[in-house]
């Protein structure tokens, strides 16, 4: 009985000594997988972390193309402004305008007309100054017959219609007279500096689809007869016209009836504004209300999100129509800006209009779908309406410099005509990028259109790995360097 009990209570020792060691096991197994499984959680919040912060790859080790396109910019409205102040001419060069696009325009739509014919007698002094304005700024001119004289016209009510002319072999005549007195000009040096009128561009008429003339083919007609008088002249300069919009169905069709049915055409211009993508009744009502932040706000971010597909898809496809046609077509984006309204353009930030632009030159460098591109405009009445990246409207007659002006020309310093471009990409779509090099020196120009900030890193790429990849760290008003693998 002894002996029975002793061996239980060995057996149940044993048996309790296991059970704790079972115990101790379980906790120390238990605890072993609870750290693992913070960690795993830590490793997650980590990753989702890293995952949220915005991050641009670049590789240098390896190009993508060559920057071909020619920055522009547009002078409208304030001729003489434009062409009696040097200031307006350097401003000109520091933002790279190597072409001014200027219009030749109807005297009842501008106050300063710069049509040079009147009741039979041609007087080019007032638009030779401002030819002469653009070859000061180190720019080629780039002319659009944006109306005609008054005598050759067809009147319309609405005076922001154009003025076509009755007689399409009266108006080429009147353009070819234009174009010779410049080539004389060139041939026989008399302007203020030397040029050659083939460098030079004619952009026959502007938007003529917004006008009733277009119907039954008035236009593609007129265009046809001034595109062979011009030719005549100076064969070897460029000619071409339409200024297109590319978004709907209907803009294509008419922009494939044009490139179908014009006899011949050196380049075809594109008019590129950032409220198009939005459709109408939320325009409408974004425009109403653009006095209330927060409507602002959710329009800016409609700009944004749309920015990207309006360049890449728009400029892609009308490459693609061109190739159906004539490919040595050159593609120029003769006007380019955030929006077109006079009614609430000035309510947007100008920081907000610098990042939408710098946006805009990034994707039309990537698609290298565009030769020439012409932001709208120069110098301007900003107060007024419009946008500009200078004014000369205040009291003092001095020169307000605003923060577009500032983006284009360090966008254009670092990436130059000729510029080798490497890949880029962002995990943050309202993050873009543009990495190049030129001359030797590496650049990023990041641009970060939420927090409206655009800002260049020059790159030395000794420090890098061989392979010449690494990441950049953006936060809202700082770009700081991290180098990996």
């Amino acid at each position: 009985m002894l002996l029975l009990n002793s061996d239980r209570y060995i057996n149940f020792v044993i048996f309790t000594k296991v059970t704790m060691l079972k115990k101790k096991q379980r906790v120390a197994i238990f605890v072993i997988c609870f750290i693992l499984l913070l960690g795993l959680l830590f490793l997650f919040i980590f990753e989702t972390n890293k995952e949220n912060q915005n991050y641009i790859s670049v590789d240098y080790g390896m190009s993508i193309g060559t920057i071909n396109l020619d920055y522009g910019l547009n002078e409208e409205a304030n001729w003489m402004d434009f062409v009696e102040r040097k200031e307006i001419h350097k401003l000109h060069e520091e933002v790279g305008s190597s072409f001014i696009r200027i219009w030749i325009d109807d005297p009842s739509f501008r106050s300063n007309s710069t049509i040079p014919y009147n009741n039979g007698i041609y007087d080019f002094r007032k638009l030779d100054s401002f030819i002469n304005a653009a070859l000061d700024s180190n720019a080629i001119p780039f002319i659009v017959f944006a109306h005609a004289p008054n005598e050759m016209s067809e009147y319309y009510i609405d005076y922001k219609n154009a003025n076509p002319p009755w007689n399409n072999h009266d108006f080429a005549d009147y353009c070819a007279e234009i174009v010779r007195h410049y080539r004389d000009m060139c041939n026989e040096d008399r302007l203020i500096k030397k040029c050659n009128v083939d460098e030079w561009y004619w952009e026959i008429w502007n938007e003529p689809y917004w006008d009733y003339w277009w119907e039954n083919n008035r236009y593609i007609e007129m265009y046809n007869e001034a595109y062979k008088s011009i030719k005549e002249v100076a064969p070897g300069t460029n000619v071409g016209g339409y200024t297109l919009k590319f978004l709907s169905y209907d803009d294509r069709m008419m922009a494939e009836k044009f490139l179908n049915e014009a006899d011949s055409l050196d380049f075809i211009s594109l008019h590129i504004y950032g409220n198009y993508p939005i459709s109408g009744i939320k325009n409408t009502m974004y425009i109403k209300n653009l006095e209330n932040n927060a409507i602002k706000n959710e329009y800016e971010y409609a700009m944004i999100k749309n920015n990207k597909n309006l360049f890449f898809d728009q400029l892609i496809s009308l490459n693609e129509a061109i190739g159906k046609y004539n490919k040595n077509t050159k593609i120029v984006v003769s006007e380019l800006g955030p929006n077109w309204n006079w009614e609430y353009e000035p309510y947007f930030d100008e920081p907000f209009v610098s990042a939408w632009y710098a946006s805009a030159l990034n994707w039309m460098i990537k698609t290298n779908a565009v030769d020439k591109e012409f932001y709208y405009s120069g110098t301007s009445n900003y107060e007024d309406g419009g946008f500009a990246m200078w004014s000369i409207y205040n009291s003092n007659n001095s020169i307000n410099l605003f923060p577009v002006y500032e983006m284009k020309k360090q966008f254009v310093n670092c990436n130059k005509k000729g510029s080798v471009v490497y890949g880029s990409d962002s995990n943050n779509p309202q993050i873009e990028s543009i990495a190049v090099s030129n001359n030797d020196e590496y650049y990023l120009t990041v641009i970060n259109k939420k927090n409206q900030l655009i800002e260049n890193i020059k790159i030395n790429i000794k420090n890098l790995d061989y392979n010449r990849s690494f990441n950049i760290k953006l936060k809202p008003y700082e770009v700081r360097f991290i180098k990996i693998k």
